[in-house]
């Protein structure tokens, strides 16, 4: 994945993830990077998954998804277990 630092903003392809998809992701979410320690998938790779964007993509979450394990605030970079 390019860096996205190193694109310039019209390059950029801006997803944004509206409630309806966050509340999907956080459906297939067995916890985070908190509180269990098999959480190796970024949650931006199964938003891939979920949305059908290239992989390039990068997202914008409408707010940050939920851990169903500990609540904590899951983020585009943040490691999960699904």
């Amino acid at each position: 994945m390019i860096d996205p630092a190193q694109r310039r903003v019209e390059e950029l392809d801006i997803v944004l993830v509206e409630e309806e998809t966050i509340t999907e992701v956080e459906s297939c979410l067995r916890g985070c990077q908190f509180c269990v320690s098999n959480a190796t998938l970024l949650l931006h790779y199964l938003l891939d998954e979920l949305t059908g964007y290239d992989p390039s993509a990068e997202y914008l979450l409408a707010r940050p998804a939920r851990c169903p394990s500990c609540s904590s605030a899951v983020l585009e970079q943040t490691l999960v277990a699904a």
